[in-house]
């Protein structure tokens, strides 16, 4: 009885890690810390072919931000400046795709670059708060 319980779960047990090697394994996700999405608000699409359902289209480009120090000021600086640049372009491309269905270009700037601008203060808040309490850590 034993043997057939140790059995089963050594056959379970490597079911469960080819099941989890089949899906690909990047190593550890310590959440986003690379980049930061810069995405443009939803416009609605009418399509004019019949029978199509109208849609809601967005668009996203990653910013990133591996490269800079961001716990000086110039390092904030130039991500916060990559973040309202890659808001531009998002904007652009996606009035581009779609022409006549973004109306307020100057809207979708300012809401793209509203929200990507508290995920970029978050990065820089984080990569502060850790150089700061691993600076008090090891002295």
């Amino acid at each position: 009885m034993m043997r057939s319980v140790l059995i089963a779960s050594t056959v379970g047990l490597l079911l469960a890690g080819t099941s989890a090697f089949a899906q690909g394994y990047d190593g550890p996700n310590y959440g986003d810390t690379e980049n930061v999405i810069v995405t443009a608000p939803r416009i609605h699409v009418q399509r004019p072919a019949p029978g199509m359902v109208a849609t809601r289209i967005s668009m996203s480009i990653p910013v990133r931000y591996d490269d800079l120090n961001l716990r000086s000021w110039r390092g904030a600086r130039q991500l916060r400046v990559r973040v309202r640049e890659t808001a531009f372009d998002v904007c652009g491309r996606l009035k581009a795709e779609y022409p006549g269905t973004l109306d307020d270009a100057d809207t979708c700037f300012r809401e793209a670059a509203r929200v990507a601008m508290l995920h970029a203060d978050r990065a820089i808040a984080r990569a502060r708060s850790a150089h700061r309490y691993y600076a008090a850590y090891y002295r």
